[in-house]
Order: C-alpha cells, then sequence, then structure tokens
C-alpha cells in the first residue's frame, strides 16, 4: 500500500482545515465563556491572552494529528 500526498501526511483538514480551525475558534469564544461563567459564581480573574502560545499549540496539536498517519 502507498499513500501519496503532495505535503504532510494527514491532507488539508488535518494540517491547515477543520482541525486548527476548531483550535482557533474555541480559542476565540474562551473570553466571553470566563464572562458568563461569573454569572454562575466562578472566579476567574482578568483572562489574558498569549498569541505565540495559540499558535504553538495549533502547530503541536496539528503535528501530533499527522503523527498518527505517518508511515513506521
Amino acid at each position: 500500500m502507498a499513500i501519496a500526498e503532495s505535503d504532510r501526511f494527514g491532507g488539508t483538514c488535518v494540517n491547515v482545515g477543520c482541525i486548527p480551525k476548531k483550535l482557533l475558534s474555541y480559542a476565540a469564544h474562551f473570553r466571553e465563556d470566563f464572562e458568563v461563567a461569573a454569572a454562575y459564581g466562578w472566579n476567574t480573574g482578568a483572562p489574558s491572552f498569549d498569541w505565540p502560545k495559540l499558535l504553538a499549540t495549533r502547530i503541536a496539536r496539528s503535528s501530533a494529528s499527522t503523527a498518527s498517519t505517518s508511515a513506521p
């Protein structure tokens, strides 16, 4: 059996499509989630955002997803 990929294993969805988009979309909603949680008694403190850390996580998650599809 052979796998033909023009770029990294896993294709578009894993590398630049669905999975990275979902991670960025979830991150975009957290600030509002923190505000809503306060109304239910949660004390979360002042939220802050670290863009380089989010990008590093996105890259790591994409790499982990493609590692499972790589040949041994």
